[in-house]
């Protein structure tokens, strides 16, 4: 009875599911070589590779490409109605409607003070998160204005990737994850070694290593591991409970359940 009640009382506290979490198999779809920006109900995808984005609205199709800014660092959306490219290589934004038409660019290394972008995140509105590693400080960023808040805290870690939802922003890095609120205050720091990606679901988010997939939940302070009943390693993308994992040919749908 003590041991139950000590058992009881440890899970109490740290919040953890009395049961592992679970990935259940829904079903596998082909898709073409990129990245996935984004998948809906019609297995209708948008994607980008290193030299275009392509979508499809409805029943028509459409692409970006740019012929002179070299290689797509990271391309980031909220809702297919917004996406943003990085030219890492040019230190360049551009900002795309829901047809990939172009309705801004930003050039930042003609903007003051100077300021070493590596990472960005969709902040909602006209903002993006911005990542500089010239000030090792988070900044919210307004595309049209071009004016900005810059966090008070400085990250000195390798950063290993960067999301963001409609009130926060996460940091990963080699040996923590920061959560930030929408002014870039600083909410949270966990200790998080060893993790290479992430992504972000509503009150939780999915972890990768190589030893597979963690769950790591608002109110929990350690990951848990999900238990898949059809184990599979790859790119990963989160959409509401449902856990897409794909390589460069095949989707695989999983869902969700803790």
């Amino acid at each position: 009875m003590i041991k139950m009640r000590y058992l009881f009382l440890i899970f109490s506290l740290t919040g953890l599911s009395k049961t592992p979490p679970t990935a259940i198999f829904v079903k596998s779809f082909d898709k073409s070589q990129g990245y996935i920006l984004h998948i809906d109900s019609e297995e209708r995808l948008a994607q980008f590779d290193e030299q275009r984005v392509w979508t499809t609205v409805g029943q028509e199709h459409f692409r970006y490409v740019s012929l002179i800014s070299g290689s797509i660092t990271q391309a980031v959306q909220f809702t297919p109605l917004l996406t943003a490219i990085f030219y890492r290589d040019l230190h360049q934004l551009i900002i795309l409607d829901d047809r990939l038409s172009e309705l801004t660019q930003v050039d930042f290394n003609k903007i003051e003070p100077f300021r070493d972008v590596t990472h960005i995140a969709m902040a909602g509105g006209n903002q993006l998160w911005l990542f500089d590693s010239y000030s090792k400080k988070l900044q919210k960023f307004d595309y049209f204005t071009q004016t900005y808040l810059m966090s008070r805290v400085s990250i000195t870690e390798s950063i290993r990737t960067m999301k963001s939802d409609t009130e926060n922003c996460w940091i990963l890095t080699d040996q923590n994850l920061f959560v930030f609120n929408n002014q870039g205050g600083l909410i949270k720091k966990i200790e998080m070694p060893d993790y290479s990606d992430m992504a972000i679901g509503d009150g939780f988010i999915i972890l990768h290593n190589e030893s597979g997939y963690f769950v790591l939940k608002d109110t929990w302070e350690q990951s848990q591991k999900i238990k898949f009943d059809k184990m599979l390693s790859g790119w990963f993308l989160l959409q509401g409970q449902t856990l897409y994992i794909y390589d460069q040919k095949t989707i695989h749908e999983f869902q969700l359940k803790f």
